[in-house]
């Protein structure tokens, strides 16, 4: 998992051999692969993809990370291209629009072979806490999830198709949403968590001058008492 705190950034990544039964992490297990990495401010552009080199990445079938935003960077791709053998992965994170890009990117041919697909074992994805649309009923077509929906039918092109996908505690998701993913992967199973919320900037842009003096609509006579002469008349 990646997740930044102020300035330092921590990246923590663990990966199993085995997948457990059910839609559980086998935490209960010793991972095969344990790496913690702490930087004071934020590391080179090719730092994550020059760690994974030399990463036992190859034998790892389960994958666990949270991060605060997924950027569908070269580091990402040059990480998930070794990973062959993964199956189940699960990711924490409210704004993880990028996170489709980066699971259906199609890898140039080496001369070799044809072109081929990252994650080509991936059958489960689990997305925790990600924000699927914009909220109030606002679904763009740059949303995560159309962006999802694109992947998953890419992905069934390919014959490498996402055959379960779990949602927990996604925010701006509704059971239409849940029936649209539903149309492209095998299993969707969905906690029912229905919390909408709106970006700081659309909120402050619905809220109209008109709508601040409301809050203060009082007629500055109700602040005195008719019935009292200030005057003794």
């Amino acid at each position: 998992m990646s997740q930044s705190y102020g300035m330092e950034i921590v990246i923590v990544l663990k990966g199993w051999t085995e997948v457990a039964e059910g839609d559980k992490i086998p935490f209960g297990q010793v991972p095969l692969l344990t790496l913690e990495v702490q930087c004071a401010s934020t590391p080179p552009q090719d730092s994550a993809s020059t760690l994974c080199q030399n990463l036992p990445l190859a034998d790892v079938k389960v994958v666990d990370m949270s991060v605060s935003a997924f950027v569908a960077s070269p580091d990402w791709l040059s990480a998930f291209d070794k990973m062959h053998n993964v199956t189940v992965m699960e990711v924490r994170g409210e704004l993880l629009r990028g996170l489709p890009e980066a699971l259906c990117a199609v890898l140039p041919s080496d001369g070799h072979s044809s072109p081929r697909m990252v994650l080509p074992s991936l059958r489960v994805l689990k997305l925790d806490s990600a924000r699927l649309t914009e909220g109030d009923g606002i679904d763009s077509s740059d949303s995560l999830l159309h962006s999802l929906s694109d992947c998953f039918m890419l992905r069934f092109e390919y014959g490498m198709e996402i055959e379960e996908l779990y949602l927990t505690d996604c925010t701006n998701t509704c059971e239409d949403d849940v029936e649209f993913l539903e149309e492209v992967v095998v299993d969707v199973f969905w906690d029912g968590y229905e919390f909408y919320e709106q970006d700081e900037e659309e909120e402050e842009e619905n809220y109209s001058d008109e709508d601040y003096y409301d809050d203060y609509d009082v007629n500055i006579y109700d602040l005195f008492d008719t019935d009292y002469d200030v005057f003794g008349y």
